[in-house]
């Protein structure tokens, strides 16, 4: 199999998305006998469902069309972000470079006011609204205390608003004296944005 010589432009995608990275034999008879994909920056970390990092999250199509290699990748994430080699029999390869779009939070006003009895919606969520961030909590710093998260979107009077995969903004109702103080919206355990809540 000789690899074709097809220049891969750089993909670019979101957390979630899926990607198909291009590899093939200039021969479509040819049948391969050794390839495989290894993800570059990580040690050439071979991308297989065997691997812990990508398993269940692979899938390829040289059983049904031997000179079809390519790699299709599900639910992708930040860490799958960079090179990707399609490698034959340890010998020639091709590169594909991957870029993988995370939420970076939108700078909200930091203070809100609200009355006794009423609601009230604290702003968070991702610049560009095709982000679909896959972890996020709001947390009270005052008790550390964890309201609502991906896993739980409702408690009792506090539920996220998900009107699109981007926005995390939560809404308190029925605000009580003991709901002021400081909240903390974060995603993926790496950024977060803070609000001040005041009850009047």
């Amino acid at each position: 199999c000789t690899l074709s010589e097809t220049k891969q432009e750089p993909k670019t995608k979101y957390t979630g998305d899926s990607v198909l990275l291009s590899c093939s034999c200039e021969d479509p008879n040819t049948k391969p006998e050794d390839f495989r994909w290894t993800h570059v920056e990580s040690n050439e970390t071979e991308v297989s469902n065997e691997t812990s990092r990508y398993k269940d999250r692979v899938d390829t199509f040289h059983t049904t069309t031997p000179s079809n290699l390519s790699l299709l990748i599900y639910n992708l994430t930040e860490e799958d972000q960079g090179t990707y080699r399609c490698t034959m029999n340890n010998k020639t390869s091709t590169n594909t470079s991957l870029i993988v779009k995370g939420c970076v939070l939108t700078e909200h006003d930091n203070t809100k006011i609200s009355y006794l009895g009423k609601s009230v919606i604290l702003p968070c969520s991702c610049k560009d609204p095709q982000t679909k961030p896959k972890h996020f909590e709001w947390k009270r710093t005052a008790v550390n205390q964890l309201i609502v998260s991906d896993t739980d979107q409702i408690n009792g009077r506090f539920q996220i608003i998900r009107d699109s995969p981007h926005n995390l903004s939560l809404r308190i109702s029925d605000l009580t004296e003991t709901d002021g103080g400081l909240y903390v919206c974060s995603v993926n355990g790496k950024q977060s944005t803070h609000v001040n809540l005041t009850v009047t």
